[in-house]
């Protein structure tokens, strides 16, 4: 099996996947779909909008786990899958201005 790196700085960035495989065996899961991942988005200069608490730190983990299993095996209910799952989590990328 050969596996490649793949570098494409819009969607998938750093993602190894094997040679052959088709789009049906890549899963991403997003900020909806992965657990209640918790993150902020900014309304203004003033005000950003907490989810799911806003940060790890106010995130109750328990809770999390169940549901983010219960998310991945909505998203990949063959438990032979044997593709790749990418979490997607944007919201969570680093914004000079809010720092």
């Amino acid at each position: 099996m050969i596996i490649k790196k793949c570098v494409d700085s819009q969607i998938l960035k750093n993602i190894i996947y094997y040679e052959g495989s088709s789009r049906e065996n890549i899963v991403i899961f997003y900020e909806k779909n992965v657990g209640l991942y918790p993150y902020l988005k900014y309304i203004n200069s003033i005000h950003n909008e907490y989810f799911n608490g806003g940060i790890p730190q106010n995130t109750n983990i328990s809770v999390y786990i169940f549901k983010l299993r219960q998310d991945i095996s909505k998203k990949i209910p063959n438990p032979d899958f044997d593709g790749i799952a990418v979490i997607n989590v944007e919201e969570w990328r680093p914004t000079h201005d809010s720092n």
